[in-house]
């Protein structure tokens, strides 16, 4: 008699269960038919003939004349805004930089107090920046879509929008040559420190002359970037 333990042992176990399943010996995997497989290519061959689906094709929203129309009245009355809050943000450190250079040669103006009074400017004007800007943006919520989706026109809006582009190209121009010469130019007031005098007091002021000279110009540049109409206003392809 065999011990209990080689009875009960892993191997002959697993070799008494393929046993059972299989009681005529035959451990060869079945194999499928001719007719199956033929049935498996054939809807294979089914499948990759047919034509690919179509996507379908978003909704694009509609931009009437009289939208259209409302959108040009809004840019034209934010234009000077917008300038102006671009025109704020530039000037509002050269309180700061002035006070501070006039604190170093002046016993007048204590350091502090030109600190103090430097940044609350800076502050001030930043923060009417920033007001004007969330104002304009929220009178123009309602247009968004022009930026981030796709639309298609009404008849008459893209000729709407090229004639006020012809209008108003001219003005845009005389004021694009305008900021670039500001532009150029803002850098004179730091050469003619360097030749007329040493005194860091100097270099400060044409610091302040150079801010005040690229204010100008973005100035100039953002009444005409939003006036002059883009392409926004023509449907997305």
């Amino acid at each position: 008699m065999q011990p209990l333990f080689s009875l009960l042992s892993p191997g002959r176990l697993r070799r008494r269960k393929h046993n059972i399943a299989n009681p005529h010996g035959n451990y060869a995997p079945r194999r499928r038919s001719d007719a199956a497989r033929g049935k498996i290519r054939r809807d294979a061959d089914i499948a990759a003939s047919r034509p690919p689906q179509p996507r379908e094709q978003p909704v694009r929203r509609r931009v009437s004349l009289e939208e259209a129309s409302q959108y040009l009245g809004l840019r034209k009355q934010a234009a000077p805004w917008l300038a102006l809050a671009t025109f704020l943000c530039v000037l509002s450190p050269i309180t700061l930089i002035l006070l501070a250079g006039l604190s170093e040669y002046t016993a007048r103006i204590p350091e502090n107090v030109a600190g103090g009074i430097g940044l609350c400017v800076l502050i001030l004007l930043v923060a009417a920046a920033v007001g004007i800007f969330l104002m304009c943006g929220a009178k123009a919520k309602p247009f968004a879509f022009l930026e981030t989706e796709p639309f298609e026109t009404e008849y008459g809006v893209s000729g709407m929008v090229r004639q006020r582009r012809q209008e108003f190209e001219p003005t845009a121009n005389r004021l694009n040559l305008i900021g670039t010469i500001l532009c150029i130019v803002s850098v004179l007031p730091l050469f003619a420190a360097m030749c007329l005098s040493r005194s860091d007091l100097t270099y400060i002021v044409a610091v302040c002359l150079l801010l005040g000279f690229v204010a100008l110009a973005c100035l100039a540049f953002v009444y005409a970037g939003i006036l002059l109409p883009d392409g926004n206003l023509h449907p997305a392809l």
